[in-house]
């Protein structure tokens, strides 16, 4: 570590470092001179706190010293700033190298983190359709069983009607006959001879008129002198002549 009390005097002495061959040691190894920035709880080690072994005192035989150009130690310690340079070049290139990989696994990683995702969102998204696609079937199932058991219930309501409807017909019909069978029972013999004899011919010619049925013969139905113990019907002009001699 180099101090100097100014900064132009720093870095005169980082120029000329570079630019030559400085050497603090017997072996050709030059001293590598870098900028760096100080901290106040950057000491160094003191040149008193060194070691003082065998090999320390036999690289410091020789004072600190500027190579001369076309000597050995200077060849070498331009080998060793070359090695130097070079280990800084591949430093700097691996460096670059794992930021690029680094940039690229990032990339990489965001890119298959949003695929990730989508592909979550799909299958969510399908197993969201699969559930709704089940209820719309349990829905058009429980429609389908529900217009199944209106169709029964109305089925049986109109079952219901009918047997009612026809049970209503029934009873009217018993009691139309009840009172036909009560009239008849208090109808005169006679009354009830025509309308037995009506009964039967309606029910043998049922298109038959009223006029086919009664032909009228000086007011009197057909049949109706031939029935036994009936007497014949007197005409309207017998009863007006009858009537006169009566009154004078």
């Amino acid at each position: 570590t180099l101090f100097r009390s100014t900064k132009p005097a720093a870095r005169k002495a980082f120029d000329r470092c570079n630019d030559g061959v400085f050497l603090l040691t017997t072996t050709p190894q030059p001293v590598i001179v870098e900028p760096l920035e100080q901290f106040d709880e950057d000491d160094g080690l003191p040149e008193k706190l060194a070691q003082k072994h065998p090999l320390y005192m036999k690289e410091r035989e020789h004072p600190p010293r500027f190579a001369q150009p076309g000597t050995f130690e200077y060849e070498y310690s331009k080998r060793w700033k070359s090695l130097d340079e070079m280990e800084k070049q591949q430093r700097e290139q691996v460096e670059k190298n794992l930021r690029d990989a680094k940039d690229k696994l990032e990339s990489e990683m965001e890119d298959a983190y949003h695929e990730h995702q989508a592909n979550l969102m799909r299958q969510d998204l399908m197993r969201r359709q699969e559930e709704l696609r089940r209820m719309e079937e349990i829905h058009n199932q429980e429609m389908l069983k529900r217009k199944e058991l209106q169709m029964r219930q109305e089925e049986e309501r109109r079952r219901r009607e009918e047997m009612i409807i026809r049970q209503r017909e029934m009873e009217e019909q018993m009691r139309r006959q009840r009172e036909e069978s009560y009239r008849m029972s208090y109808m005169d013999p006679r009354e009830r001879e025509m309308r037995m004899a009506s009964s039967s011919l309606s029910a043998a010619d049922p298109y038959s008129t009223a006029t086919q049925q009664y032909g009228m013969s000086s007011g009197t139905p057909v049949g109706y002198e031939d029935s036994p113990g009936v007497t014949p019907a007197v005409g309207a002009s017998a009863i007006e002549t009858d009537m006169v001699t009566n009154v004078w």
